[in-house]
């Protein structure tokens, strides 16, 4: 097909001559004809605006004396001026008072005067001017002379044809000429092209391109020569390369070979069961472990549907139905699928639980299949259900670790009070052994041997007269002795009392762990408290409370008991040996977002930062007589009930705070409730 893009250079440069040509002769063509209508015009203008001047004042006096046929005798020259084709003089008040048309014209006369001066139409060009006496300087009409274009469009069609003539002997001469002056450019390029073609045929970057001109296209020749060297040498390097190259590729294509003998050595060799997929799921790979896992053969499974074969159904055999296999989902998505417990059917339809994961295959962001590792764990299943169990024996044992730590907390305080208890009998029995209430029997002997001389014996004898003195003093002393022995009674009742609170705390939450109960929060933390609260009275800690507003709440009383218990004794612990004169124990209960907090801090010793990572282990403990046992049962225990045990501690002497933190209602409750 013929485009402007495939016709030769030579053809090119001859039109480019001939156009250049004819654009110069054509815009001077134009400009001709533009300033020959120019000046058509102004010469038309001026040549009415001097026959409209003499014939106003040869037909001014015959318009004042109405004087027709001189008016029209003059109108009647115009006839000599090929270029009027009318004229027509008005009256004073805008009547024709004659006109003069030239045969075989019809003009377009107005019935009216205009304004002086010209006004051009389409075909014709009007000019009016006033006809003025001289001596009165009175308007007595108006004169309209109109001529039309014809003149001007003959000439401008002599000029055309003219142009054209000239047009036509320029492009012959010019087109005789290109054919000589192209070949100046041409040939050199033709030449250039030629030995491209050349080179590029034969392959052959030896040969070389003729300079004819020390111009640009011989600059261009040179620089073209200086190409063919470099492509010549590279050429050169690039056969050796690609020896090189082609021995490499053997070499490498060798080691890629032994490459994936070892890596299908290693696939079959792994115990894992490993399937390669396609993208509609069937199987392309197969590795033989997989095959042995689910009682196949190799070449059974190549092309199989990998969901039919290992995954048609669930762990009851109920069929998937068409759109919930979420792994077939994912594969379709391109995202990767792991499941720490699949069901997998073997040949004879039996199933086992597998860890699955599919992995998909991408090469440059284009999804192209998937990888499938599959592993049975149904030993590891076994052995998980046997920890659980042991697990279970392992907290009922450590509950009842943590029941008799809390008894041994609770005997601890049972036995400060008793030690006030022994104080207060001690005292007691002292005050008995060495009371004076014996001479009442020395007193009542003597009365009876002066029954009868009572008068004389007090008043006479000596022993008498001390007698009223020493009743007297003897009432006082044993009032004395009565209201000292009533105090330390009374604080014996009291301390006897406070056991028979601790020892019914304690009895309270010795029943069944694991009972939920509605309960205050307050008084949970006070019975906590309670147990704890002679051994912080003996060593002087101060317990300070800020308890918010709670509602009752749901949870494991036991539990709870015993974290708060521990956290309690610990925070006495740490006390005792820090530092500070003013001990204080603050005791802090939040609620927030269904949430409660219940928070012991205190202003002891506090907690290296290298011990914070291990203060809930088993086994990590900074008491010389301690099992570190407690805070890690403790973290366990608040992770049972859905909630956590943190501590806190901005260094050693800077005190320690612990938080306990639950759901309003603990996993145990929530359980109950769905019961």
């Amino acid at each position: 097909m013929w485009t402007p893009k495939s016709i030769p250079i030579a053809a090119k440069l001859r039109l480019v001559i001939m156009a250049t040509t004819a654009a110069a002769l054509l815009v001077t063509s134009a400009a001709l004809f533009a300033f020959e209508r120019i000046n058509f015009n102004a010469r038309l203008e001026q040549d009415l605006s001097t026959l409209a001047h003499i014939i106003g004042e040869n037909t001014v006096t015959a318009l004042s004396m109405y004087q027709m046929e001189f008016a029209r005798e003059i109108l009647a020259a115009l006839q000599a001026e090929p270029q009027i084709v009318a004229a027509c003089i008005y009256s004073k008040d805008g009547g024709i008072f004659e006109q003069y048309i030239r045969a075989g014209a019809k003009p377009n006369v107005p019935a009216q005067p205009l304004a002086d001066g010209f006004h051009s139409t389409k075909d014709q060009k009007l000019f009016f001017a006033g006809l003025v006496e001289k001596k009165s300087s009175e308007r007595m009409g108006t004169i309209c002379l109109l001529a039309d274009f014809g003149a001007m469009r003959n000439r401008l069609r002599l000029y055309t044809l003219i142009v054209a003539l000239v047009l036509l002997i320029s492009l012959v001469i010019a087109y005789a000429l290109s054919g000589r002056l192209q070949r100046v450019i041409s040939e050199p390029i033709l030449d250039l092209v030629r030995t491209a073609r050349v080179v590029s045929e034969l392959k052959d970057y030896s040969i070389r391109a003729e300079k004819r001109s020390d111009d640009e296209l011989g600059s261009f020749v040179e620089a073209f020569n200086q190409m063919l060297g470099q492509i010549q040498e590279q050429d050169h390097a690039l056969r050796e390369a690609k020896e090189e190259l082609e021995d490499r590729v053997r070499e490498r294509t060798r080691d890629l070979f032994a490459l994936q003998r070892q890596n299908e050595l290693i696939l079959n060799s792994a115990a894992e069961g490993i399937c390669g997929l396609d993208m509609s799921g069937k199987m392309t790979f197969v590795n033989p472990a997989a095959a042995d896992i689910i009682g196949w053969t190799v070449p059974e499974l190549v092309s199989q549907s990998e969901h039919h074969v290992l995954r048609h159904s669930d762990i009851d055999g109920v069929p998937y139905r068409d759109g919930e296999c979420a792994v077939c989902a994912a594969l379709l998505a391109g995202r990767p699928y792991l499941s720490a417990d699949e069901i997998i059917w073997r040949k004879d339809q039996t199933n086992f639980h597998a860890e699955y994961a599919r992995t998909p295959i991408l090469e440059d962001g284009k999804l192209m299949g998937a990888v499938v590792v599959f592993k049975d764990i149904t030993e590891e299943k076994r052995a998980e259900l046997e920890l659980q169990v042991l697990n279970k024996q392992l907290q009922r044992a450590s509950r009842q670790a943590g029941m008799e730590e809390v008894a041994t907390g609770v005997l601890h305080n049972v036995g400060n009070v008793l030690n006030s208890v022994n104080v207060s009998a001690t005292l007691v029995w002292e005050n008995v052994r060495q009371s004076k209430s014996s001479n009442l029997a020395k007193l009542a002997a003597l009365l009876r041997e002066h029954v009868g001389d009572f008068g004389d014996f007090v008043a006479n004898d000596p022993k008498g007269k001390m007698l009223p003195r020493y009743l007297a003093d003897l009432a006082e002393h044993l009032s004395e002795e009565q209201s000292e022995m009533s105090k330390e009674l009374e604080l014996l009742m009291k301390n006897v009392g406070h056991i028979k609170d601790i020892v019914a705390v304690q009895q309270s939450y010795s029943k069944v762990s694991g009972l939920v109960e509605s309960l205050s929060l307050a008084g949970l933390v006070e019975d906590a408290l309670q147990m704890n609260v002679g051994v912080l009275k003996r060593h002087n800690i101060r317990v300070v409370r800020e308890y918010e507003d709670a509602p009752p709440v749901s949870l494991d009383k036991h539990k709870v008991l015993q974290i708060l218990v521990n956290l309690m004794r610990n925070a006495k612990y740490a006390l005792t040996q820090g530092a500070s004169l003013d001990k204080q124990m603050t005791l802090r209960i939040e609620t927030e977002a269904g949430r409660i907090k219940i928070t012991v801090k205190d202003n002891g010793v506090g907690i290296p930062p290298e011990n914070m990572i291990r203060i809930f282990s088993h086994g990590f403990t900074t008491k010389k007589d301690g099992h570190g046992f407690g805070l890690h049962m403790g973290a366990l225990a608040a992770r049972e009930m859905g909630g956590v045990l943190t501590a806190h501690s901005d260094g050693p002497e800077q005190g320690a705070t612990f938080t306990l933190e639950l759901p309003m209602a603990t996993k145990e409750t929530q359980h109950e409730y769905t019961q």
